[in-house]
Order: structure tokens, then C-alpha cells, then sequence
């Protein structure tokens, strides 16, 4: 099941994310060199013999040590940068010809060249990274460019700072045709910085510009063939967990959920409390969880509506009698609805400004958040389903039927 195994992912990434290093300049421990040795005395009358002091094995150097070190270094390169002839170079400034990266770099808008100063260089955590794309991005958010790059990058997390100058002016061009409905391919990194960036409202007026404009890159760019499945997957768990964090109606957060969590959702909640339901909402439910073949099933296509009707009364008599354990048939099937921690949008470059306000957050009938002072999410989580008791119970009911109707071949009894 990828589920568990890309927030296990997510996981360890953030756990990775505290790091960093230390840089020693200088050091008080003694060298080899400090230890005292006998000197031998030189005969009466003569000099003493003078001699130079040992180099220490390894010189330990202070920051001004270094700078004086380098200093020196330079000015005995160049005192021997002497012509051919034995003359000395002239002084004076003279023109010298730029090529490759410095000649881009000297070309390069004053916009970028600005953003790259905003770049705080003394950061070390993953929040601080994002805080880092947060005031770049907003600084270059109405910016345009005609420079279109052709290659192929892959970045996790990317982000301006990992960008060359190439590649900078390439994604704004792009983002600029886009901004203007002309969706073009582009390598799926590039493509994530501008998610990211609505994903921080940077190129929208408020969250739910935002959602929309991610709904737009998703019809636009995904559903015309680029990109790939797995950024609809983090597409569609991102706008969900934006509408969440941003306090938008639930409605409206319903309209960006995954299609698939919101019927999985509802069908637990049919199957939860049946007696509230009717017969065709709950037979659609068991083929939700569980019976994708009830439909193809001789007593469904002999019987139709009555057929379904069927199914759905075994599941409510069974709902209703069946413990095991004190459990109920509902919860042997498909667990509890528990609480767990939960970090919206922590796979993403994503920089928290404010605060939530603290409340619960009801999703729908099987599904809600809560925050106090951290996030948590309570839902039925697919990895405790019991599939194969349901499957069982489904399966033991259309043999049975079968028999009873005389319909279609006979099961094997499970």
C-alpha cells in the first residue's frame, strides 16, 4: 500500500532536516612541537649556533591568521606575473572578455540578481528554507521573462536558490505563458515551484484564488498530459490540506479533495449508521469498501433494484446482531475512527505565516481536523480495514442468494 510508505517517507525526510556543521578556526590545544627537549650547551667562548624554528606539523591558523595568509599569498602571485620580455605588467584597469557563466551572469535582469541577494544564507532548518522561498518569491511575483530554457532537472524540494541563472529565466518564462493560458511542457521540478508558489499564496489574491488557480494548472497541465501521477496525487492532498490550514468552509474544501477520500468517506458513513439509509445507498457503499463485482452479479442483473435491496437488508441484519468480542460488525470490518498527528502541507515548500486559530474542523460525517497548538486528523484509516471479512461476508451472501434464487453458477463455499 504507497500510503504509508510515502508518509514514512515524509517522515524521515523531516526528520533529516535538522543539520549542520562546525568549522574550527583556530584550536588551544598544544602541538607536538610545545613539549620541552634538552638542548645540548654550545663549548665556552663560542656563539651559539641559531637555528631556525621547526615549522609545526599542523599549523593551526586563526580567522585574521587566514586572511593575513591569503593576503600574502596574492601579492606573491602577483609580483611574479612578469611579461615575456622581463618587464613588468602595466598598471591600469583594462577590458578583459567575459565568457560562459560570467558573461549570462552579467546579462542577467537586475530583478534576479536582486531576488539572489535576498537569499539568507545563514539558515540550517527546512522552515527557515521555506521562509527563504516565501520572501524570494513574493519579491518576483509579478515578474516576466522571455528566455525559454529546454532541459531536464530533478529536484526534491526545489526552489530558486537551486536554480542557475538559465534555468531562473526559463521557469519565469514559462510561468509567464501560463499566467496567460498557454500551458507548455516544462521538467516536473520547474513545474512544482509554481505550485509551491500558490501553495503560499504568492501570484493570488487569498487562499481560495489560490485553490483555484491550482484547479487551473491541474486541468491545464495534468489532465492535457504532462506531468505525472504523482504530482496529481500531492495536487490533490495539497489544496485539501490548503483549505483546511486557510478555515474554508468545508464545502468549499470539498470541492478540492480527492473524489475517491470523500466517497470512501460517505460510504463509511452509510454503513455506519444503516438504519438512516436506504437500501440503494447502501448496496453502493459495499461495492464502495469492498464488492466491486456486486454489480456484475446474477442476482444484481436478474433482479435489479430488488436484487440490490438484498444485499443491502444482509448488511443491515448483520450490522445489527453480529458482535464479536463486544465489537460491532462495522468495527471488525473497518476499525475505529482515531486521531493521529498530522502535518498539512510538510511535503511541500510551504511557510506558515500565522497561527492557526484553535477549533475542530468537520470535513464531512467520517472525517475532521482539529488544532491545539498542533494538528491532528480523526478518519478511518484504510490500513486497518479488514477486507477480507467484508469480502467474506459479500461473498457467502451471493452463494447463498444463488442457491436460494437458482441462479448462475454455484460458489465454492469460503
Amino acid at each position: 500500500d504507497p500510503e504509508p510508505v510515502f508518509r514514512l517517507f515524509d517522515d524521515a525526510i523531516k526528520a533529516g532536516q535538522a543539520w549542520g556543521y562546525t568549522i574550527t578556526l583556530g584550536s588551544m590545544l598544544p602541538s607536538r612541537e610545545s613539549e620541552y627537549r634538552d638542548t645540548p650547551l654550545p663549548p665556552p667562548g663560542s656563539q651559539p649556533r641559531r637555528e631556525m624554528p621547526k615549522k609545526p606539523e599542523v599549523e593551526q591558523l586563526t580567522l585574521q591568521g587566514m586572511i593575513e595568509k591569503a593576503v600574502t599569498a596574492a601579492a606573491d602571485t602577483l609580483a611574479r606575473i612578469i611579461r615575456l620580455d622581463g618587464s613588468a605588467p602595466e598598471a591600469g584597469y583594462r577590458d578583459t572578455p567575459l565568457t560562459g557563466a560570467r558573461r549570462a551572469a552579467s546579462k542577467a535582469p537586475e530583478k534576479l540578481r536582486e531576488m539572489r541577494r535576498l537569499y539568507d544564507h545563514r539558515v540550517h532548518s527546512f522552515r527557515d528554507n521555506c521562509k527563504n522561498f516565501y520572501v524570494q518569491g513574493k519579491f518576483m511575483e509579478d515578474y516576466e521573462d522571455d528566455a525559454p530554457w529546454k532541459g531536464e532537472l530533478r529536484l526534491y524540494y526545489p526552489s530558486y536558490h537551486d536554480l542557475r541563472l538559465e534555468q531562473l529565466r526559463g521557469y519565469f518564462t514559462w510561468r509567464t505563458a501560463l499566467r496567460r493560458g498557454d500551458f507548455r511542457p516544462i521538467t516536473t521540478s520547474l513545474a512544482y515551484i509554481y505550485v509551491y508558489e500558490l501553495l503560499n499564496d504568492i501570484g493570488a489574491a487569498d487562499a481560495e484564488d489560490s485553490l483555484r488557480k491550482l484547479r487551473e494548472f491541474e486541468v491545464g497541465f495534468l489532465d492535457s498530459g504532462i506531468g505525472d501521477g504523482e504530482m496529481r496525487r500531492n495536487l490533490r492532498r495539497w489544496m485539501l490540506e490548503k483549505a483546511v490550514v486557510s478555515g474554508l468552509p468545508p464545502e468549499k474544501a470539498r470541492e478540492y479533495a480527492d473524489p475517491d477520500m470523500l466517497k470512501r468517506d460517505a460510504a463509511l458513513a452509510i454503513l455506519r449508521e444503516p438504519k438512516a439509509h436506504s437500501d440503494g445507498e447502501i448496496f453502493d457503499a459495499l461495492v464502495t469498501l469492498g464488492g466491486r463485482r456486486l454489480p456484475q452479479s446474477p442476482v444484481v442483473q436478474g433482479f435489479g433494484d430488488e436484487g440490490k435491496a438484498l444485499f443491502a437488508r444482509v448488511w443491515r441484519l448483520a450490522a445489527a446482531k453480529h458482535r464479536q468480542e463486544g465489537k460491532t460488525l462495522f468495527t471488525l470490518c473497518f476499525g475505529g475512527c482515531r486521531s493521529h498527528r498530522w502535518d498539512p502541507l510538510a511535503n511541500a515548500i510551504y511557510y506558515q505565516r500565522e497561527k492557526p486559530a484553535a477549533g475542530t474542523y468537520e470535513l464531512d460525517e467520517a472525517h475532521s481536523f482539529s488544532f491545539s497548538g498542533v494538528w491532528t486528523e480523526k478518519c478511518y484509516q484504510e490500513r486497518s480495514f479488514n477486507k477480507k471479512l467484508l469480502e467474506g461476508l459479500l461473498h457467502e451472501t451471493e452463494r447463498q442468494l444463488r442457491l436460494y434464487l437458482d441462479l448462475g453458477r454455484r460458489l465454492q463455499e469460503k
